[in-house]
């Protein structure tokens, strides 16, 4: 499935654990399963590969859908290279490349973390096991 948003500032919460995220505007006409999967973001035609978060987060029992995209391996000087601090307004093309497993709620933050990292070591592991590229 491929589909374009915006970004929109989010709680900051994903940044809080470790795994700062671009989270998507007006996503109710976008028809993705909620869950999480492997992706490819096109920023300012820039190219990432991403974890991607669709739905409610129960853990805190958020109750607004929401799109969340982690960046693999962004840094710091990756975000004044390619423009990313200031792109509300730019248009941000995902395609998704597979469903990795479907939302849960987590025990703990400490749970949480451990299963986001594992998520983006799979989204990792799969684009370099298969022909996918940047």
């Amino acid at each position: 499935m491929n589909f374009t948003g915006s970004h929109i500032i989010g709680r900051g919460r994903a940044r809080t654990l470790g795994f700062p995220t671009i989270n998507l505007h007006n996503i109710n006409t976008i028809a993705v399963e909620d869950g999480v999967y492997a992706a490819r973001v096109t920023i300012n035609a820039v190219r990432f590969i991403a974890a991607m978060f669709v739905g409610e987060s129960p853990t805190f029992n958020d109750k607004e859908k929401t799109i969340e995209l982690h960046l693999v391996g962004l840094t710091e000087e990756d975000i004044k290279k390619y423009h990313l601090d200031s792109f509300i307004t730019t248009k941000i093309s995902v395609e998704t490349i597979q469903y990795l497993r479907p939302v849960k709620k987590f025990a703990s933050r400490k749970e949480l973390i451990q299963r986001i990292k594992e998520n983006v070591d799979e989204v990792i592991s799969l684009f370099k096991a298969t022909s996918l590229s940047l």
